[in-house]
């Protein structure tokens, strides 16, 4: 019998103290190839052979990989990822402010939600890859998704998402290409709107108001924006830049849960308030309180990640050694998305969090202190009794334990910010220089790009990323 509850204990300690995440180890090497050794494909191996493993991180595999594989160009993988990826991620797609932590489980085995901004990240790199590919009529589509899931999750959430301005200026690009005109105009309109005065939005403005015959429209932004010249000429060859900036902010741990701000005074608080509408007696708070000592908080927080270069500046020089600069401009801040909108729903998950530890904690204490008096009353003697309360106090542990790892699983290698920048030119050849620049505002190097040709009859897209 001894060996039984032996058995017993073991069985419980092996099985929650063995439910680690593989995804979280396995990243590492990934990003050490892509930040460090500039090698998104060779990091895209690492994780790839996972994309197809039916487990709780199926998904966090198949984003990772196809954005390395984006990264590396290698389009029609990521692609094909990236649509299986939509797909699962949409079946899995809960609110936040939903998932609740059960606190029976550890979190990190269950299947990955994907967060919001996740979701129609996952639109965004789709839509970016079919446009690289001159796939015009797929990119509109995806850009197009972009807001209209926004539009879903404020609805649902109440969560106040910013337009996605990346999204439209490329539905924008897409929807021109796909000759789409109409729709294109509209979705400057937009941006427009919301932030007015961006250079590259009202050249294109006025560059389709020529072409639909909006030449009231076109009075209207050449008196607001006189310094913005535009010469309608239909030869005149869209470059538009894409760029891609730093690292976005990661989940962590907020440390110890009782030294989290104001912690201590609330779950004391709650396990007053669950003893008392519980009727539960011979429990006292500080007996329950000392049982969360060593506990992690079980909610995460994103902690942003230290990177240098923000801004590029694009140099094309024809050959007449005329030069044409084109700087990008932020349109759309993922790190600003990703933790005001998470810290925003803390406090609806905080009162959630701490209201369950105090109900399963109690409940644990109970059942522990239970099973030491059913042994007592048998007559079993004190060895036995004592291990019954050992499998028992397992049980507790077990709860306790999914509380020390919080969930700190989330897409790490999307950028932090997505930048644009386009410029009309004439159809041609051109020597292209690339100059980086540091948060300081120092030129940190130069690349040169080599020589490109532009062609009049199609935006020519070009793709930066930079990680340092």
């Amino acid at each position: 019998m001894k060996k039984k509850y032996i058995f017993l204990f073991f069985l419980f300690s092996n099985i929650f103290c063995s439910q680690k995440s593989g995804y979280n180890n396995l990243i590492r090497d990934s990003e050490n190839l892509f930040y460090k050794e500039k090698l998104p494909y060779s990091a895209s191996k690492n994780l790839i052979e996972h994309v197809n493993e039916e487990n709780e991180e199926q998904l966090l595999f198949m984003m990772e990989a196809a954005f390395l594989l984006h990264s590396a160009e290698k389009f029609d993988i990521s692609n094909k990822i990236l649509l299986n990826a939509d797909k699962k991620a949409e079946e899995l797609a809960v609110s936040i402010t939903e998932e609740m932590f059960s606190l029976l489980s550890s979190e990190t085995t269950k299947d990955y939600k994907p967060e919001d901004y996740e979701r129609v990240l996952l639109n965004m790199t789709l839509g970016l890859n079919f446009l690289l590919q001159e796939e015009y009529d797929s990119a509109l589509v995806e850009f197009k998704k972009v807001n209209y899931k926004l539009d879903m999750i404020r609805q649902k959430t109440g969560r106040i998402y910013k337009i996605n301005l990346m999204a439209k200026y490329l539905a924008s690009i897409s929807a021109a290409a796909a000759d789409d005109l109409d729709y294109a105009y509209i979705e400057l309109k937009q941006i427009e709107k919301i932030k007015p005065g961006i250079p590259h939005v009202v050249r294109d403005m006025m560059k389709l108001c020529y072409k639909l015959n909006y030449m009231d429209d076109y009075a209207v932004l050449a008196k607001k924006y006189p310094r913005y010249k535009y010469t309608h000429d239909e030869n005149l060859s869209e470059v538009v830049i894409v760029y891609e900036e730093g690292l976005s902010p990661i989940k962590v741990s907020r440390g110890p849960l009782l030294q989290y701000r104001g912690m201590r005074e609330l779950l004391k608080a709650s396990i007053q308030v669950t003893l008392i509408t519980q009727s539960v007696t011979g429990v006292t708070i500080s007996a329950a309180m000392a049982m969360l000592g060593s506990v992690e908080h079980p909610i995460p927080t994103y902690q942003k990640r230290p990177y240098d270069i923000n801004k590029i500046q694009i140099s094309l020089e024809d050959e007449k050694g005329k030069k044409y600069n084109i700087d990008p401009i932020l349109m759309n801040d993922v790190e600003e998305t990703m933790i005001g909108n998470f810290e925003d729903s803390y406090a609806k998950m905080e009162q959630k969090m701490v209201l369950k530890i105090a109900t399963k904690l109690i409940a644990a204490i109970v059942a522990q202190k239970a099973a030491e008096a059913t042994a007592k009353k048998f007559k079993q003697t004190k060895g036995i009794a004592g291990l019954i309360g050992v499998v028992a106090g397992v049980a507790t542990g077990a709860i306790l334990f999914s509380l020390e790892e919080p969930d700190v699983r989330c897409w790490h290698t999307i950028p932090a910010a997505f930048q644009s920048g386009s410029l009309l030119l004439p159809a041609g050849k051109y020597k292209m220089n690339i100059s980086f620049f540091s948060k300081n505002g120092n030129l940190a190097w130069e690349r040169d790009a080599g020589e490109v040709e532009l062609k009049s009859n199609k935006p020519n897209i070009f793709l930066y990323r930079t990680v340092d």
